[in-house]
């Protein structure tokens, strides 16, 4: 077995907002569908409209929106902050291990 370090000089902003906001509007979509029928299951164990089905519906489909919008920019700016980190300081390193037929 070999090793190689490589090192991540930059970030591509884009892919990485792309990736950012996909990851943070799958957490919210989880975290809104559960939210949501908590809140149906609480409402009618109380005999109480705590939310109605229509606004349950728009809660999911609008918080993961937002997320993933808040994750594009929150996934920009982390990269644009990656950038100017690594290239003062010279980025992250990582050191791979491999068969010598894999390279």
């Amino acid at each position: 077995m070999s090793t190689r370090k490589v090192t991540i000089k930059s970030l591509d902003l884009l892919s990485t907002g792309k990736i950012q906001a996909i990851i943070l509007a799958v957490f919210a979509l989880i975290f809104a569908v559960l939210f949501a029928v908590f809140m149906l299951l609480l409402g009618s164990a109380a005999n109480e409209m705590v939310m109605g089905i229509g606004s349950a519906i728009a809660f999911v489909i609008f918080v993961p929106i937002l997320y993933g919008i808040v994750g594009f920019v929150a996934g920009v700016v982390g990269a644009l902050i990656y950038n100017l980190a690594a290239g003062a300081v010279g980025g992250i390193q990582f050191e791979f291990k491999y068969d010598e037929g894999q390279l």
